[in-house]
This record gives structure tokens, sequence and C-alpha cells, in this order.
């Protein structure tokens, strides 16, 4: 069999991670993967993590996500086979997925971005969709039977970057702290800080309001409930979800947080791209952009009518069922690699 060596996480070739235990993919995000690895083998591929194969017998490299110093390493002894790069994450996170200097150094490129793309032969740009297990879908409580108002999913990130949407997660959970406490439930990871660590971020808030820059929350702990397990499960016990990408206004970039929304029963509370709605229709959730600011939001969704709730809970049940979704699901993305991979002219 031909071998396709992947550049990136381990996990999301190795069969005792596809195809081990559940309880190690509760949320199934590797389906994706599963899928893939299956349809590859049945093109006679074998995918594979790069460390694992002689760079001789290698058929392509695929990167999810550029690595500078993969990349070096990949070159000086690479002896064949193309380059493929695909792009998961937005400029924001990894700016050097979008660098044309790097860009140009691969055969294909497989990237989400829904602005027109460069007809060129060398790399070739083909697009796809963020994957999604749109068949795991979740029995929830009625209206009257959520524990909560609201929840927000979400690690303790920050990066000072244009479009960060970050710091606008601190500023839902400060307001919320200040003024309703009692209706927002916090989890993810990094949140809880030591005293020295706690100690030093008042510190450099300190300097960062100085410098008119946005603080960070420091002490959430009358709203924080811990990490998460199993996703899903925590969201369908809340009638709303604060669902913010981790990016703004960047065309195309529609993640798995408002699909674990939709797939949990839960109404998602949308900041991300505007133009979402060009993929999903504007009844399945709300987009925070309506809002004048946190008072407005929380007096909206705070008096929303259970007839109100189950309409957008509808129209999402709805769009999961349409075609327009299954631009989402695994399959598509899996079978988007696959032939882009067999049926360019890159490594035969």
């Amino acid at each position: 069999m031909r071998k396709l060596a992947l550049v990136g996480s381990r996990v999301f070739c190795d069969d005792k991670y596809l195809y081990g235990e559940s309880s190690s993919d509760p949320d199934r995000r590797l389906s994706c993967m599963r899928d893939f690895k299956d349809k590859l083998r049945n093109e006679g591929i074998d995918l594979v993590y790069w460390e694992d194969v002689p760079s001789k017998d290698v058929w392509g490299y695929l990167f999810f996500n550029y690595k500078e110093k993969d990349f070096k390493r990949i070159a000086k002894d690479k002896q064949g086979g193309f380059l493929a790069l695909l792009v998961c994450e937005s400029e924001v996170v990894s700016p050097e997925n979008w660098s044309p200097k790097v860009q140009e150094k691969f055969d294909i490129i497989f990237t989400w971005d829904a602005r027109p793309l460069p007809e060129t032969i060398k790399p070739r740009y083909i697009r796809y969709f963020l994957p999604n297990d749109l068949s795991n879908r979740q029995d929830s409580p009625s209206f009257s039977d959520r524990e909560k108002l609201i929840v927000m999913v979400a690690a303790n990130k920050w990066k000072r970057r244009t479009k960060e949407l970050y710091t606008e997660r601190f500023k839902a959970i400060r307001w919320f702290m200040e003024k309703h406490p009692e209706d927002l439930d916090l989890y993810g990871y990094d949140w809880k800080y030591g005293v020295a660590k706690k100690a030093l971020e008042i510190v450099r808030n300190t300097f960062r309001a100085i410098g008119g820059k946005p603080t960070r929350p420091v002490d959430v702990s009358s709203i924080y409930r811990g990490p998460v397990s199993v996703k899903r499960d925590v969201l369908k016990r809340y009638r709303f979800c604060l669902c913010y990408e981790n990016a703004r206004d960047i065309p195309g970039y529609v993640t798995e947080k408002i699909f674990d929304c939709f797939l949990a029963g839960v109404v998602p509370i949308y900041m991300g791209w505007e133009g979402i709605s060009d993929l999903i229709p504007n009844g399945a959730f709300i987009n925070f952009r309506s809002f004048r600011d946190y008072d407005h939001m929380y007096e909206e969704i705070s008096t929303m009518t259970e007839d109100e709730w189950n309409g957008y809970l509808s129209e999402a049940r709805n769009f999961l069922d349409s075609d327009k979704a299954n631009l989402f699901h695994s399959s598509c993305f899996s079978d988007t690699l696959v032939y882009g991979l067999t049926h360019f002219d890159v490594g035969e």
C-alpha cells in the first residue's frame, strides 16, 4: 500500500486512538479521521504517522497545520512524494498557515476559506468544511427542566491578535459575575489559578489597564464549574450557550462550537463570522450582533417564551436534516480529502 504520512498529532492516525475504546473519544471528534483512514485504505493508501515510516517509502505528506520545525526535518530527508497542507486553524491561532511563502511550498492546500480561491496549478487549492459527526444527536430536557439559563464552555486562552474573540469571552464572564452570577455556569480548562498565578495575573492586569489593554478575569469561582469530559452532556442542561469562535469576521471559519449546540439541543448565542447565515439559517441560532450590549441580550433571553425557544431548536433540527448541513458532515470532509489527494497529479 502507498503510505500517506500525517504530520501533526499522532492521535489523528493511530489505530489505538481511532478504533479503541469509545471513552477515549466521547464527543466523537475523531469520527472524521476514522472515516478518512477507512476510505484511504479502500484506495490502497495507508495513513501513518510521519515519524514511523522511512522517507523513501512515503507517497505523500499531509500536514495538519504548518509546523516549521517538522517541515525542515522532512525537507531535509524527503526522497519524493507530494506535500499537502490541511489548514485547520485561523490566522489568529496559526498565522503561519496563511503565509503565502509557506503555502507556496505545498502542492495542495485544503482550506475552509470562503473567499475566492487562487486558481493556481501549484499549489492546488481545494475547499473543505470543518467536520462534525452530525449523527451524534442527543435527547435533551424540556424548556422547564433545564437547570440554568446559560452556559459557556471554553478554555482560558488569550492571543493578542487582530480579530481575536478571547477578550469578548472575558467581557461576557465579567458581566455575568457582576450582574447575574446565578444564571451563568462556566466550564473549561485553566480557569482555576493558584495563589502565585493569581497574584501574577493581578499585577499583569494592572499594567494592562494602564496601557489601555483588556484585562483578564482572575477569580471566576462564583461561576466556574470545572473542566468537561463530555461537552454535549453539559450543554443540554442549559437553555442557551454563549458560543463564541476564537476569531471573528474570517470568511468560512465555522467550527464545531455551533454544531455542538445543535446536537445537544441548546440554543447558541453565536459570535464569529458575520456571513455565517450563508451556510446556516438565521433561525437556528441567536446572533449576538443583534444585541446592543449584554444588558440587552440578557433581557431578551431571560424573558424568551418556551414557544420562541423551541422555534430555534426546530430550525436547528431542520438544518441538521438538510443537504446544506451535509457539507459539515465527517463523511464530506473525508470524501473531499481523499478525492483531492487521489485525483490530482501530485504523487503518482
